[in-house]
C-alpha cells in the first residue's frame, strides 16, 4: 500500500509539472502586439472612452503595449489571463475594429 501511494503521488506530481509546462508554452507571460495604434493613441482611446466595455478593452491593450506582462494586466484589470490573451489575439488580428462596441456592431449586422 505504501508503494502504491508513493507511486500515485509521483504520478500526480509529474502530471502537475507537465500541465504547468504546457500552460507556459501556450500562454507566455508576455506577448507581442501588432502596432495598429501607437501607445499614445491607445492611452487616449482608453481615457476618452465612455463605453465601459470599450474602455476596459483599450486599457488592457494599452497596458500590454506599455510592457506589462499578461499576469500584471490580469491583476490590474481583474480579467482572467485567458481573456487578456484572447483580446490581444483579437487586436493583433483585427486591429482597432476588434475592440469594444465596434466588434459588437459588426457582429450584429445582418448578412448581405
Amino acid at each position: 500500500t505504501k508503494i502504491l501511494t508513493h507511486f500515485l503521488e509521483q504520478c500526480i506530481s509529474l502530471y502537475k509539472k507537465i500541465t504547468a509546462i504546457s500552460q507556459q508554452e501556450l500562454m507566455p507571460s508576455s506577448l507581442k502586439l501588432e502596432s495598429h495604434l501607437s501607445l499614445e493613441e491607445l492611452k487616449q482611446r482608453y481615457r476618452n472612452s465612455y463605453d465601459p466595455v470599450e474602455r476596459s478593452q483599450y486599457q488592457i491593450i494599452w497596458l500590454l503595449a506599455s510592457g506589462k506582462t499578461v499576469k500584471e494586466v490580469s491583476s490590474i484589470t481583474s480579467y482572467s489571463t485567458k481573456w487578456v490573451y484572447h483580446l490581444a489575439h483579437r487586436y493583433n488580428q483585427l486591429g482597432e475594429t476588434g475592440l469594444g462596441e465596434l466588434l459588437a456592431a459588426a457582429l450584429a449586422l445582418p448578412p448581405t
